[in-house]
């Protein structure tokens, strides 16, 4: 499954139009911005920490800021716990 694929599955979309698409890979890279502006770490962190690749739960936090975001393109009042539920592990916290 390519990670268009499971962005659509994960937005319940099951159409094909370019527009969409990329909406969704832009709010992709938004995403990946926002775990990394989270966790404090930088990309290379984040792989060496998964072995290989991200952890699952980060890549399962991207999915979810961008169903988030595609359901909701005009925010929301408070944050979307389960983003920082699946993102709070891995916080590099600095004094």
């Amino acid at each position: 499954m390519t990670d268009l694929e499971r962005l659509r599955q994960q937005c319940r979309i099951d159409f094909e139009d370019p527009a969409t698409d990329s909406l969704l890979l832009s709010l992709q890279r938004q995403g990946e911005a926002f775990v990394l502006s989270r966790v404090n770490r930088t990309r290379e962190e984040l792989v060496e920490i998964g072995g290989g690749e991200w952890p699952e739960d980060l890549r399962l936090a991207v999915l979810v800021f961008v169903a988030d975001h595609y359901a909701n393109p005009e925010g929301r009042e408070r944050p979307n716990l389960t983003l920082e539920y699946l993102v709070r592990p891995y916080q590099r916290l600095t004094v």
